[in-house]
C-alpha cells in the first residue's frame, strides 16, 4: 500500500524564496510585488544611516518593517505611497544593537525580505 506524498508546486512566474537567518523564517512570494530591485547599503552598517534603494514598476503603497533574528519587530514605518520609478530612503540604524536583521517590504498582500547586519 503506497502512501501519497504531498508536494508544493509553484507557478514559474511567482517564485517562492525561503529565507532562514538564525531562528527567523519568512516565506516571501514576490512575483506580483512591483519591486524591480531592493538594495540596502552599506551592508553591514556601522550604526549610521543606510540607504534603501528600490525601483517600482507601478505606483504602490508600501510599508517597511525591520525584525530581529527572533522575529520581533524592532522598527516599523507606516505605509506610504510611492510613484513609479527609482526611489531612495534613508533608514537610521543607530538605535539597533549589533546583530542580524530582516527588512521586510510589503504592499499589504505580498512581501519581499532582505537581510542586513549592524556592527559597532
Amino acid at each position: 500500500h503506497a502512501q501519497a506524498i504531498a508536494t508544493n508546486t509553484f507557478d514559474a512566474n511567482k517564485p517562492a524564496v525561503l529565507e532562514l537567518i538564525g531562528r527567523f523564517k519568512t516565506l516571501s512570494v514576490f512575483g506580483d510585488l512591483p519591486l524591480e530591485a531592493l538594495l540596502l547599503s552599506p551592508n553591514p552598517s556601522s550604526g549610521g544611516d543606510v540607504a534603501l534603494s528600490f525601483g517600482l514598476e507601478k505606483p504602490s503603497k508600501l510599508s517597511f518593517a525591520v525584525y530581529d533574528v527572533l522575529g520581533k519587530e524592532v522598527v516599523s514605518l507606516p505605509a506610504s505611497y510611492f510613484e513609479k520609478g527609482k526611489q531612495r530612503l534613508q533608514m537610521p540604524t543607530s538605535k539597533l544593537g549589533e546583530g542580524s536583521y530582516i527588512l521586510r517590504v510589503s504592499d499589504g498582500v505580498l512581501m519581499k525580505s532582505l537581510s542586513f547586519r549592524v556592527v559597532k
